[in-house]
């Protein structure tokens, strides 16, 4: 029987910084949709969001609009501060290109 071996094309990352600690439950929590200018990602964000509310009892959801939009911005300090000011609890960004 001939032996089969798969290898992952993508190879491997090493880890430099973990992620932030996962939250236990969204509902009630304050969440901030950012906008990476990506493919569509307003449209799928808004879709989010409504899903978001729908199923998560109390939640805050902050559309794209509050925030600057675009990979450029992302990490920039202005938006930082915008949301340390808008008190949110986590911080969704999309959409992949």
């Amino acid at each position: 029987m001939p032996e089969l071996r798969f290898f992952d094309p993508s190879g491997s990352l090493e880890i430099s910084q973990q992620h932030a600690p996962r939250l236990s439950t969204l509902a009630g929590k304050r969440i901030a949709l950012l906008a990476n200018g990506e493919w569509q990602s307003v449209r799928s964000l808004a879709v989010l969001k409504e899903s978001l509310e729908q199923d998560f009892p109390g939640i805050d959801v902050l559309p794209p609009e509050h925030f600057p939009e675009g990979n450029a911005v992302l990490s920039e300090p202005a938006t930082l501060e915008r949301l340390r000011k808008a008190e949110v609890d986590a911080v969704i960004i999309g959409n992949a290109a």
